[in-house]
């Protein structure tokens, strides 16, 4: 069984840039997009090996514990949130493939 690519940060975001019908600088620079960036750095948690600072620094500069917040936020909301789930999970899908599924 050949496991999937792991993504990058880059294309995390490319990925829900794309989900949400907006462009990548949109989603990393929108005053109304905390949402969707939560979304890119919950799964950039989830999915990448890079350490938070790292996802910090490429989700819009923000501190550490911002990224920390969003990834709780983010499976807070995904227990009661089904479009949230729909919306992950076609993400997720888009970058690893159906192997991945969501938990």
């Amino acid at each position: 069984m050949r496991s999937a690519p792991i993504p990058t940060t880059q294309q995390i975001i490319q990925a829900t840039a794309r989900q949400f019908g907006i462009t990548p600088y949109e989603l990393i620079t929108g005053e109304r997009r905390h949402r969707e960036r939560h979304i890119v750095r919950f799964l950039a948690r989830e999915l990448t090996l890079y350490p938070v600072a790292s996802i910090a620094a490429e989700t819009g500069g923000v501190t550490r514990q911002a990224v920390i917040y969003a990834t709780r936020q983010i499976k807070q909301k995904l227990q009661r949130d089904c479009e949230l789930q729909r919306c992950v999970t076609a993400i997720r899908q888009e970058l690893v493939g159906s192997a991945e599924g969501v938990e």
